[in-house]
């Protein structure tokens, strides 16, 4: 095996197989079609758990390392939520993948024990592994604050977490966020619409500089100046670039490429922006301004002005296109729903009458089958395909001793298969599981789009009311469509479409 091939597939286990993800059905059919082979398989309801090692780590099944090198190659990276559906329906729910130089990546799909590996590493700053934003704060000599591991992390989160995650904290931000869906909705049309990514990008873009700022920069409207412009482009320039990093040899972990070069640039573009930003919020005297991210956060004497800025990037593009890759999964889920799309309506009706009403923040909270829509939305997508974690501390899963330092992956896409066993319908898209109590209580760990405990993530609740106010105003004026044409889904860190996604609305009357 060459040296590059190895570099190249040490990389794609430690590091590209953790991004946020979203189902393709073709993992439905790979499930189905490996179903028998996992028959053997204890069910979550036979699996005795046992804390006592019997195996080692090296005894977990998987693929060789040919075989890994062999779904690279024809694959690609962009397909590799499809080779982990496959791995499961193979192997059942946990497997091992080898990686050069004797190490070992672990998936784990079944929630009693994502649930013990989780609580597992809960005692020591849980970790997840470094991010290439990560790399651009040691080379500025910036904290990496929310994206580092020990007592810094645990020192920002701390300081963000309270002002994001308390209830009641985004009631500030309700008005704006809405306004900001408004302005979204009113860039659609009856009929044909183009490029739903472009649209979501900038909606999500707009939303949590909202939040951030207390500001409108004026992404989401139909025509942006020129600083929106830029930024936007910087947003999205920074995302492809860092994909391309991720799924290419890592030639940039010695010296700076072209595109690690790219990105860099593409972060240096956000911040300068933001310092603007920043400026504007600190002459307004808006009660949004005053309740922004930016203002609450400089209330602390040991945040320098530098590590606030990036702070606040991290923040930022942690959010926009996972939560833009959500959303338009979920609506062209809802799309080939319009059974839900109805329940939804009429509830939207029942609470705030005919017309284009627009919620109040109490109404929203009233509005539970709508809750439940993106709720569903998250465990039918499997938003991201799992949660890492580099193990701190050792972990037997199954038998098998886990040593620290192990690349564990908590997999959402194959717990379908799982949660088949707590509840018969898991191909179903039905908020109603939600909703009401059935014989098979669903196992909390059995979806977990925001990840678990102190390394979940913290716009959750921001990410939850931005999407339950779109879909909310979408429904009250349009019925979604069902597409004719297939979607081909691919990874570039978070999956999406391989190419722009139209979309039909049907006006309603």
């Amino acid at each position: 095996m060459s040296m590059l091939t190895a570099k190249l597939l040490k990389h794609f286990q430690l590091r590209s197989m953790v991004v946020n993800s979203r189902t393709c059905t073709k993992w439905e059919r790979a499930i189905s079609l490996a179903r028998s082979k996992s028959s053997a398989t204890p069910t979550v309801e036979q699996h005795k758990y046992s804390t006592e090692p019997q195996m080692q780590l090296r005894d977990i099944p998987g693929p060789s390392t040919i075989e890994n090198l062999t779904m690279i190659a024809r694959k690609g990276f962009l397909k590799q939520h499809v080779y982990m559906a496959e791995m499961f329906a193979r192997f059942g729910p946990m497997f091992r993948q080898s990686v050069p130089g004797g190490r070992h990546v672990v998936y784990i799909s079944d929630p009693v024990d994502m649930e013990h590996v989780f609580r597992s590493q809960e005692n020591n700053n849980p970790y997840r592994g470094d991010m290439l934003i990560a790399d651009y704060a040691r080379k500025s000599g910036l904290d990496r604050g929310i994206n580092g591991d020990g007592e810094s992390w645990s020192v920002y989160r701390k300081l963000v977490a309270p002002k994001l995650l308390q209830l009641g904290a985004l009631k500030p931000y309700f008005t704006e966020i809405l306004n900001v869906a408004d302005d979204t909705v009113a860039n659609f049309t009856d009929g044909k619409n183009v490029n739903l990514q472009d649209h979501l990008t900038k909606w999500g873009a707009e939303s949590v500089v909202v939040v951030l700022f207390g500001l409108r920069i004026g992404t989401s409207y139909k025509s942006m100046n020129e600083r929106a412009e830029a930024f936007i482009d910087a947003v999205n320039g920074h995302f492809y670039a860092e994909a391309k990093l991720i799924f290419s040899v890592p030639l940039h972990k010695h010296f700076e490429t072209p595109t690690l070069k790219r990105a860099y640039r593409h972060v240096d573009t956000q911040l300068a922006i933001m310092r603007e930003f920043a400026a504007e919020t600190r002459k307004h005297e808006t009660e949004i301004a005053r309740n922004s991210l930016l203002t609450k956060l400089e209330q602390h004497d040991e945040l320098s002005e530098e590590n606030l800025m990036f702070l606040c990037q991290n923040l930022l593009i942690a959010a926009v296109h996972t939560t833009a890759s959500s959303t338009l999964q979920l609506i062209d889920t809802l799309s080939k729903h319009p059974e839900v799309q109805r329940k939804a309506f009429e509830e939207i009706r029942l609470v705030l009458g005919d017309g284009q009403q627009a919620p109040s923040y109490q109404q929203l909270s009233e509005m539970k089958y709508l809750r439940a829509l993106i709720k569903e939305g998250f465990r039918y997508n499997t938003a991201p395909p799992g949660n890492i974690r580099i193990t701190k501390a050792p972990v037997t899963v199954r038998g098998y001793h886990i040593p620290p330092g192990t690349t564990v992956i908590l997999s959402t896409i194959a717990s379908k298969e799982m949660q088949r066993q707590k509840y018969n319908d898991p191909e179903k898209f039905a908020p109603e599981r939600w909703l009401r109590r059935t014989d098979k209580e669903i196992h909390p760990f059995s979806s977990l789009p925001f990840s678990f405990g102190r390394r979940a993530c913290l716009g959750r609740r921001v990410v939850n009311m931005e999407m339950a106010l779109l879909v909310l105003r979408i429904l009250q004026k349009y019925e979604i469509l069902e597409r004719k044409d297939p979607v081909n889904w691919v990874c570039h860190t978070v999956v999406g479409p391989d190419k722009p996604y139209s979309f039909y609305l049907k006006k309603r009357h």
